[in-house]
């Protein structure tokens, strides 16, 4: 079976440190539901606003630094 979603957001939170980070999908999919995420050239929205939305590899990058921060991972 064929992956047709991307992962737009990651976010984790342990003890009061907290990691979240949108994502630039590389393809755009119409959604039937209200939409909270739209993307209009190279910037992503959410609920309206103008977000930082990265590579899915930049983001991998910084969210293994932060679990290695916290000790979680490594």
């Amino acid at each position: 079976m064929r992956r047709t979603s991307h992962i737009t957001e990651i976010g984790a939170t342990c003890e009061s440190k907290e990691f979240a980070t949108y994502i630039m999908p590389k393809r755009i999919y119409l959604l039937k539901h209200k939409l909270l995420k739209v993307i209009i050239g190279s910037t992503m929205f959410v609920k309206g606003m103008p977000v930082q939305a990265l590579s899915i590899r930049d983001a991998i990058k910084l969210f293994i630094e932060y679990l290695k921060i916290k000790e979680i991972l490594f």
